[in-house]
């Protein structure tokens, strides 16, 4: 009877997690979809603040980005709940694995590098409102 229970508790952890895990998952795709800005871009050598530059991640699964971020200035994603990752595609066969963050309003995207020689990009990210919400609030 203890093995039966045991099993029953086990099995209903394991739907619970799924269930949470999916749930994060559209946290996650809505979290990233929107217009934000670039307010740092740095590697281990190079660390570079944007004033100007903005991506856009839109709800159909396309970005589009004032600079090469990610190898070609449009292209697709998509996320992976699992891994918790943003990943990127372009036409040029380039698909990029990003580790998504989200602290006090900024999204930190960390490139996942597959040579472990180049080093890893960091883009952080402030979302922009959009002009309707801010006509909402004049």
């Amino acid at each position: 009877m203890r093995s039966v229970m045991k099993k029953l508790t086990i099995l209903i952890l394991v739907i619970l997690a799924s269930g949470a895990t999916h749930l994060y998952s559209q946290d996650l795709l809505s979290t990233v979809t929107g217009k934000w800005k670039v307010v740092n871009y740095h590697t281990k050598s190079m660390n570079t603040k944007s004033q100007t530059d903005t991506l856009v991640f839109n709800p159909d699964g396309t970005f589009i980005s004032d600079s090469l971020y990610f190898g070609a200035k449009e292209g697709l994603f998509r996320t992976d709940e699992t891994r918790l990752l943003l990943v990127t595609e372009t036409d040029n066969n380039n698909t990029k694995e990003w580790v998504v963050s989200l602290k006090k309003g900024i999204l930190r995207l960390k490139s996942v590098q597959q040579d472990k020689r180049k080093p890893n990009v960091v883009i952080e990210l402030v979302k922009i409102e959009e002009e309707k919400t801010k006509k909402d609030k004049a």
